[in-house]
């Protein structure tokens, strides 16, 4: 057992841990919707490896889509985070 004087005060250490989720999405040419389930406020979008901005580049409002403001080119990944 410790002798430190802070660990012999504290009785427990409780917390929540998410798993993350990510999807992964190959896009055809001038594609800009995408089908993939989250919680509103609670994800990342990437597009070939960069961050995208919600509300600029990109709109996820329903839970249920995510929309591209540009269509994306043939072949370019976008990868969503859920966080779930």
């Amino acid at each position: 057992m410790s002798t430190s004087p802070v660990a012999a005060s504290v009785s427990s250490i409780t917390g929540t841990v998410n798993t993350n989720s990510v999807t992964e999405f190959v896009c055809t040419s001038n594609q800009t919707t995408f089908t993939i389930s989250y919680t509103v406020g609670e994800l990342m979008v990437f597009l070939n490896g960069i961050l995208l901005d919600n509300g600029v580049d990109y709109t996820a409002t329903n839970g249920t889509s995510v929309v591209l403001t540009n269509g994306a080119a043939a072949d370019d990944v976008l990868t969503v985070n859920t966080d779930k």
